[in-house]
């Protein structure tokens, strides 16, 4: 009997609660790292492990990865929401799909409970404004939380705590739920819109689905009663964040507290600017009696599945296999990455066909390719030629419920548009657009002929020719875009590029390293706010192909009419970087650095030189600090060593800058000896 269970990550220190479980059931159990890995990265894992269950607390279990493991019994969420899951895949192949659905009840409630005194009695304002030297008892409107009326918008288990609790206070309390049956004792059920209009504060409870995305909206937000509070404590894409941030701009309500947001982990600017607005990081479920229950729980309905029994928290209804119940075999398995003829979805097809990519009697074979956190990419093969199909997604393969518009990768496709036009050989050639659908084509670059930079550079191939031809196309680029007011217009992204680049790196340090902290803000703000240049954003090796023509730059995501100091600094931190893992390589490197650098600086027509590198030298040792203590380590750092080599060096730099890059490559070669 197969007895493997995989646990794919966890949220809190150890493995040991599952571990104990697992193993005194005589079972296996392997670990992949504590942060949730993408979705292919799952699916290899499942693939080399063939486990019997799977145990997934943020990480995505794809269609791909279930089908991956011939034995697969049972996939468990380690919380209660589904849509990290394939659960459809699951089903149709007899799999077992469970959650704990009420492990979390008393802490959610206890969270939005919180919210509301702290509102009502000032508490975040005061405390604010107390560590900022103001001491003004009459600075926040206070009110008497027993003469509010509170609408709690989703009335299952946790709604219904949230009531008990708010009416011990003495509040008047409205619900609306599509699903509530008779009146709940101290409750009055009302629709949506008599819920808005009457509460002075509205709580969220409800579950993301299709039909509640944007529940809470621009149109709703509208019916609230002047000066009210907003709480969700449920799913991000509830509620329409851009909509809440206008109705705090124009003071049509006066606060919101937010555990989630659909933009996590990144908080928008104009979000964190709001005095009303209190956030925490998604922790309403958490204590450790709710953790231990969670952990405890999952693990045991696991270990009923595979001892043939039925799960006690089961989501799904298998469809039987062989004749039995739930569970079973699993018959298809299909490495990552291998052809797999039939496209693995209708519309791409369709997509190929009405840009006249494709005939309509021509079928393409497929294969998955490796790509972001952010997008699908295809590799599609029709006869006699190769193009490459890539696709935003709706929900980005990341741990947190991070939801985003398919549109977004009209950026991309802008910006290879705009580079095609100047830079032609270093961009993939784009083909064709579909923006409603998130979906774009462009050539297909043989890997024979096209090699990752970053391979080379941690296999110890570090050519400072290549290097300069990277910061020549990343100048040309720069110069060609500079100043010019459509392209402003086109790219101002900034929330988007806030979302990815700024918070992740800048602040999410600057809440690791308080003595430089305001260096790190004032970085963040500086570099935000510039409208020099379109950024490409993401110019690190792994996005530059080294080709027969010079290098490819790849993956526009983040691109963004900004500050080109950005690109300059980011792609010469990596080169930084690599010294550490690369000691033998150390010199070279560090004159492919000054060759990618002079070559850059070589092609700037739009301010001067010494403005320019001044910038960058301030933004390198924030953003080397970022790469370690970040939300986005370099994964080739493996020692603490290392990380302590990076930190010891960035920190005094932050704290006493200097405006030449090469002091930065001098001191860093004189750290090593």
């Amino acid at each position: 009997m197969n007895s493997t269970v995989l646990l794919t990550d966890y949220a809190w220190p150890d493995d040991s609660i599952e571990r104990g479980i697992v193993e005194d059931a005589g079972m296996r159990l392997v670990s992949g790292p504590a942060t949730p890995s993408s979705a292919e990265a799952i699916e290899a894992l499942a693939l080399e492990h063939q486990p019997a269950a799977i145990m997934t607390c943020w990480a995505p279990v794809s269609a791909n990865a279930i089908a991956a493991s011939a034995g697969l019994e049972i996939v468990a969420r380690l919380g209660v929401g589904l849509d990290n899951i394939a659960v459809e895949a699951a089903t149709s192949r007899g799999i077992w799909v469970t959650n704990v659905p009420d492990y979390c009840v008393e802490e959610v409630s206890d969270h939005a409970v919180g919210f509301a005194l702290a509102w009502t009695r000032g508490i975040v304002l005061f405390d604010r404004e107390v560590r900022a030297g103001s001491w003004n008892p009459s600075g926040a409107k206070l009110r008497r939380l027993s003469e509010l009326t509170c609408g709690i918008v989703g009335f299952g288990r946790i709604g219904r705590a949230t009531a008990r609790k708010l009416a011990a206070f003495g509040c008047r309390l409205l619900a609306f739920d599509p699903h509530i049956t008779g009146e709940p004792s101290g409750v009055q059920p009302v629709s949506l819109e008599a819920l808005l209009s009457q509460s002075d504060v509205v709580v969220v409870h409800a579950p993301l689905t299709g039909a509640t995305r944007h529940l809470i909206n621009r149109k709703r937000i509208a019916l609230m009663r002047p000066g009210s509070l907003l709480i969700n404590v449920s799913r991000g894409g509830v509620v329409d964040t851009e909509a809440v941030i206008e109705a705090l701009e124009g003071g049509r309500i006066s606060g919101v507290a937010l555990d989630v947001l659909e933009t996590e982990p990144s908080v928008p600017l104009r979000l964190l600017a709001q005095s009303g607005a209190i956030i925490t990081p998604h922790v309403a479920f958490s204590s450790d009696a709710s953790l231990r229950e969670l952990r405890e729980r999952a693990a045991e309905d696991v270990v009923r599945v595979l001892k043939g029994q039925k799960p006690q928290q089961p989501r799904n209804s298998p469809v039987p296999r062989n004749g039995g119940g739930g569970g079973g075999m699993n018959t298809v398995s299909r490495p990552i990455g291998a052809v797999v003829g039939a496209s693995p979805d209708p519309k791409l097809d369709a997509f190929l066909v009405s840009k006249g990519l494709a005939g309509a009697d021509e079928t393409a074979r497929w294969s998955a390719l490796a790509g972001g956190v952010s997008s699908d990419i295809w590799r599609a093969d029709l006869p006699g030629r190769s193009l490459c199909v890539k696709r935003a997604l709706a929900k980005l393969k990341v741990s947190a419920d991070w939801q985003a518009p398919v549109s977004r990768n009209a950026y991309e496709w802008a910006w290879m548009l705009f580079a095609v036009e100047h830079c032609p050989d270093n961009v993939p050639r784009p083909l064709a657009h579909d923006p409603e659908a998130g979906l774009f084509a462009m050539s297909f670059l043989e890997p024979a002929q096209h090699h990752v930079w970053k391979d080379q550079l941690l296999a110890g191939e570090v050519s400072s020719e290549t290097a300069a031809a990277v910061g020549r196309l990343v100048g040309r680029l720069h110069a060609a875009s500079a100043g010019q007011a459509r392209l402003a217009k086109t790219f101002d992204t900034r929330d988007n590029f806030y979302a990815l680049r700024i918070e992740p790196y800048l602040i999410a340090t600057a809440k690791v390293h308080a003595p430089v902290a305001g260096r790190l803000t004032d970085l963040a703000q500086r570099t935000a706010a510039a409208q020099i240049a379109l950024v490409h954003g993401d110019v690190s090796p792994k996005n530059i192909l080294v080709g027969p023509r010079g290098p490819v730059l790849l993956d526009a995501e983040c691109a963004w009419f900004g500050d080109p100091a950005f690109d300059l600094a980011f792609c010469l931190n990596h080169l930084l970087l690599k010294c550490l893992p690369l000691d033998a390589r150390r010199s070279e490197l560090m004159s492919a650095f000054a060759a990618l650098a002079e070559a850059y600086c070589a092609e700037l027509n739009w301010e001067s030189r010494a403005a320019l590198e001044a910038r960058a030298a301030d933004l390198l040792p924030g953003l080397l600090l970022a790469r370690v203590d970040g939300k986005s380590p370099v994964e080739y750092l493996t020692d603490e060593q290392q990380r302590d080599h990076v930190r010891s060096f960035a920190v005094p730099l932050l704290r006493q800058p200097v405006t030449q890059l090469s002091d930065i490559s001098e001191r860093w070669l004189r750290s090593f000896r």
